[in-house]
């Protein structure tokens, strides 16, 4: 569905009236409708409107009401842009999105020639019990050897202070 070219739009792109109501104010009990100083906590838009236009240019002449946002589809490239506008009126950096249809692929197949049996893990398990017993009996013949010359000095301490 086609819009009527909005006013003052020089590249012919069209604005469709298609907007979505975004959340009202509030009125009655409030005091204050505005957030407590200090605070740069950004208002959602009032009204999301949906156009087309062709190309960049097109969506920077869209017009956007103050506190708005839209979403601009480019008639030309499959992109779309979104262009917001704060409260007071200035907007902010157009953005441009790129579409493009997702295809899911299925599962990868897992190749089990890259992973260890249970009979190699097994195996495995054995070597290093193996190893582990070894560097033990290792670790206690050291012991015993520097064992011997202290006892040895101990025993010519010993035979000298008697």
């Amino acid at each position: 569905m086609q819009g009527q070219p909005f006013a003052g739009n020089q590249n012919g792109s069209f604005q469709t009236p298609n907007t979505v109501p975004g959340p009202q104010p509030v009125y009655g009990s409030q005091t204050n409708s505005y957030p407590p100083p200090g605070t740069n906590a950004p208002k959602p838009p009032s009204t999301v409107t949906i156009g087309q236009a062709h190309g960049a240019a097109g969506a920077g002449y869209f017009w956007v009401a103050p506190g708005s946002m839209a979403y601009i589809f480019d008639l030309d490239a499959p992109k779309f842009y979104i262009k917001r506008v704060d409260e007071v009126g200035r907007p902010y950096p157009l953005e441009t999105c790129e579409y493009h249809k997702v295809i899911e692929e299925p599962p990868a197949q897992i190749d089990s020639s890259a992973f260890a049996s249970k009979e190699e893990v097994s195996a495995i398990q054995k070597d290093v019990s193996d190893i582990t017993e070894t560097l033990r009996l290792m670790m206690s013949k050291i012991d015993n050897m520097n064992k011997k010359p202290q006892q040895q000095r101990k025993e010519k301490r010993n035979e000298q202070s008697v």
